[in-house]
């Protein structure tokens, strides 16, 4: 049997008048009707991409500090074999910031590092990606020629940084993002779309680190969950989301990762394999099942993120942002 690859339109029951949200992805967050756009964004179905800015990464770039210890040492004895493997399984994301945002992609995951010869802060996974400002710069204008579209930034992670770093790095991001920063609710149940709108406000930016505590232009690590299951199992993946749904506070977000993770058991597997050809098929299989049997709403799905989000021309973005029909019906 052929598999249907497009989204489900009208997956929550027979409602042959109901709009297909997902008709133009550029402006999807503008051309919500209005009684979807004044839920809590924390309600809302919201595709987002994990290792956005992976798309940065060259096989001739450095290895990074977020390897382990023993990658670190076979590199010392077969240098250009093993950036070879790193890379193969370091891209999460095939197109760049714009395109994801052009396709709908409203949820940016961030994964940054210093390097010891220099105090410049780079993408990161795996092998060190590309300088951060020029792609944060590409959101900033992006937003601008997009005034009513709303982007979530996740700034995850953090390898060889000192306080020093993190600051230099929040100015950056107040710099870039000057005007469109929503300021950090501890209740933000109250924070829509169209209340941001009204304000100007285009970007959240979620800091996953305490040096941001006293400055409410950033929201805290607690305020948006983001557990990962850390499995290649799929049965064990669908377990975790589920239970992430299940137990989650109704009163913040809530990211669900929906990522097939292989350990180094799985990598010697497939050595000469790579990330995409290995596990992209069975993540889109799985994730997109998995996001048509769940429904937004107080306490359902919010951010999902996953790996490859241009796939099938973005099947993944459109089937998220389609699950907000849910909202229309009586």
């Amino acid at each position: 049997m052929k598999r249907n690859t497009q989204p489900i339109v009208n997956g929550t029951g027979n409602h042959d008048d109901l709009p297909i949200l997902w008709e133009n992805l550029e402006i999807w967050m503008s051309l919500l009707p209005e009684s979807i756009r004044e839920l809590p964004i924390i309600q809302l179905a919201i595709p987002g991409s994990h290792n956005s800015m992976t798309y940065t990464i060259d096989q001739n770039n450095d290895l990074g500090p977020d390897n382990p210890g023993l990658v670190n040492t076979v590199n010392l004895l077969f240098p250009n074999l093993t950036k070879t493997i790193a890379f193969n399984w370091a891209i999460n994301q095939k197109v760049d910031v714009t395109q994801q945002l052009d396709g709908g992609v409203r949820f940016l995951d961030l994964r940054l590092a210093t390097k010891k010869m220099d105090n410049k802060l780079y993408f990161v996974h795996g092998l060190y990606g590309g300088e951060i400002g020029p792609p944060l710069r590409q959101v900033a204008d992006w937003l601008t020629k997009h005034p009513e579209e709303v982007v979530i930034m996740d700034f995850q992670h953090f390898y060889n940084f000192t306080e020093q770093h993190h600051r230099d790095l929040m100015y950056l991001i107040k710099d870039i993002f000057r005007g469109k920063m929503c300021p950090r609710f501890n209740a933000p149940g109250n924070v829509s779309l169209r209340w941001m709108n009204s304000r100007k406000y285009q970007v959240i930016i979620i800091y996953r680190h305490f040096v941001v505590a006293a400055d409410d232009n950033f929201w805290l690590d607690r305020l948006w969950p983001t557990p990962w299951a850390e499995t290649v199992s799929r049965t064990r993946l669908v377990h975790f989301l589920n239970g992430g749904l299940k137990n989650r506070d109704r009163s913040i977000g809530f990211i669900s990762q929906s990522l097939l993770t292989p350990d180094h058991g799985y990598i010697s597997r497939h050595f000469f394999g790579n990330l995409e050809k290995a596990l992209g098929n069975k993540m889109q299989r799985l994730t997109l099942d998995w996001v048509n049997s769940n429904y937004p709403g107080d306490g359902g799905m919010n951010v999902v993120m996953t790996d490859f989000v241009s796939h099938t021309d973005f099947l993944f973005v459109k089937t998220v942002i389609q699950r907000n029909e849910k909202f229309l019906i009586a």
